[in-house]
């Protein structure tokens, strides 16, 4: 079976400029060890509450009280 053709693909401009890419930054200014959407994964999952609030954040979001989603146990 042939692999599937292409429809669109972002130039390299969109995918600098986009959203997504402008959070793994900030989030890259707060952890060294971000590089990619991967490292940005591992690290939302082990740094949780620093992930919520960097997101809440960037988003835009008007909110008060506290900006964690949960509590949790570590």
């Amino acid at each position: 079976m042939s692999q599937p053709h292409t429809l669109w693909q972002p130039s390299e401009g969109l995918l600098r400029d986009s959203a997504m890419a402008r959070f793994l930054r900030r989030a890259a200014d707060l952890d060294a060890s971000i590089v990619d959407y991967a490292s940005l994964h591992t690290w939302s999952v082990r740094h949780a509450d620093e992930f919520w609030r960097l997101w809440l954040e960037e988003s835009g979001i008007v909110h008060e009280g506290n900006p964690l989603p949960t509590e949790h146990e570590n």
